[in-house]
C-alpha cells in the first residue's frame, strides 16, 4: 500500500507482512544461535527460499518489492494483536529501552507482552495514536 498512515495498524505493508511471515516460521535445530523453535533470522529466511540476504532485506523493509518473495505471503491469516504491537514498535522507531523505562518492565517482559498482546501494551500504543482493527 502507498500513502500508508503509520498509525493505522489495520493496513500492513508487504514488507511488514513478510516480516510477520518470517517470524512465524520455526528455525531448524542448529539454526542461528541454536534458536530451535524461534522465528527465522533474516539470513535463515533468505536461505530457506533461495534469496540473497540483500534481496530479503530490501523487500522486508519495503524498499523494493520482490514478487518471488511476496508469493510466500499467499493467504496469511490476519495478524494477532501482539504482532500488531510489534509492528507499532517497528513503525514508531522508539528504542526498546525507552519503552521498557516508560512501562517499568524488563525486556523479556516486554517481549512476552508483545507475544500475547497484553492489554497494557495495547493501551500504550493506543495512547500514542495507533489504531488497531476492531
Amino acid at each position: 500500500p502507498t500513502n500508508l498512515d503509520p498509525l493505522d495498524l489495520t493496513c500492513l505493508t508487504h514488507g511488514e507482512r513478510l516480516f510477520l511471515w518470517r517470524r512465524a516460521q520455526r528455525a531448524p535445530v542448529g539454526g542461528t544461535l541454536g534458536r530451535d523453535g524461534a522465528g527465522l533470522s533474516r539470513a535463515e529466511a533468505a536461505a530457506a527460499v533461495g534469496a540473497t540476504l540483500e534481496d530479503w532485506d530490501r523487500c522486508e523493509i519495503g524498499a523494493v518489492p520482490n514478487r518471488r518473495l511476496l508469493k510466500l505471503l499467499g493467504d496469511q491469516p490476519p495478524p494477532a494483536v501482539g504482532e500488531l504491537c510489534r509492528i507499532a514498535r517497528r513503525r514508531s522507531g522508539v528504542p526498546l529501552a525507552e519503552i521498557e523505562a516508560t512501562m517499568g518492565v524488563a525486556r523479556p517482559t516486554l517481549h512476552r507482552m508483545e507475544r500475547v498482546g497484553y492489554p497494557r501494551l495495547i493501551a500504550y500504543w493506543q495512547e500514542r495514536g495507533y489504531r488497531f482493527p476492531g
